[in-house]
């Protein structure tokens, strides 16, 4: 199994040394990377995570605004969901078809009223299939740190051409090393590093904190950046 030390990799599992030759040696390494599908894709239980608390508290104080948002690197697509019960409408996108396909089967069991302000797309986020700023904002959890530093420039230029000029999105990451599993997690971030980083990206960065709430997966608490930042044309 693969355990951590303060955010460190300490064990690794018989297949962990062939799932990272094959990264390696693969001429797509960011599809290879990312073919998964994340654990608990019922909705119920990212109920009780810290995403489902942080897309609360965007709601309740206007972090993101009313109209539609993008979920890039919805994976399944649960917490998509979770917003739409919130009351938005949520484009999800994802590179990994079979998560997606899983996301449109979970829609569906949605009432129709959520169900309604749901869509899902499979796509890289280089070559977004969306109209010119036709998202009102948008989210990504848990997903730059898994974008190699080469490809950051091309996937912020389809960011901001696919929001609205003053739209904010709100993100999360991993704190330095914190769930890093040797695989996934390709850039790792502390306060500063990430707000060069966004800043550079050409966002405006409204705040960054670290989040160590815990929640009922996490009792012993988690260890997170969440940031809020704007597209200023």
């Amino acid at each position: 199994m693969i355990c951590h030390q303060n955010g460190r990799l300490i064990g690794k599992p018989g297949n962990w040394w062939l799932k990272r030759l094959t990264i390696a040696l693969s001429l797509d390494k960011v599809r290879s990377k990312e073919n998964y599908i994340t654990a608990n894709p019922n909705p119920e239980w990212w109920t009780k995570h810290l995403n489902a608390i942080v897309l609360k508290e965007a709601r309740e104080n206007g972090w993101l605004v009313s109209g539609r948002i993008g979920d890039f690197g919805c994976n399944h697509g649960a917490c998509t969901i979770l917003a739409a019960r919130l009351g938005w409408h949520v484009t999800g996108i994802d590179m990994n078809r079979d998560a997606i396909s899983l996301a449109k089967e979970m829609k569906f069991k949605e009432q129709k009223e959520i169900s309604s302000r749901l869509e899902f797309i499979c796509s890289r986020f280089d070559h977004l299939p969306l109209e010119d700023a036709c998202l009102d904002g948008g989210y990504i959890f848990d997903v730059i740190e898994h974008i190699y530093p080469k490809d950051r420039r091309a996937i912020f230029s389809e960011l901001h051409r696919v929001l609205k000029p003053g739209a904010r999105l709100l993100i999360t990451t991993p704190f330095d090393h914190a769930y890093d599993d040797g695989l996934q997690h390709v850039a790792f971030f502390v306060e500063s590093t990430l707000s060069d980083m966004l800043t550079e990206g050409g966002w405006q960065v409204n705040w960054i904190v670290r989040d160590r709430r815990p929640d009922f997966h996490t009792p012993h608490g988690h260890d997170r950046l969440n940031a809020l930042v704007e597209w200023k044309s």
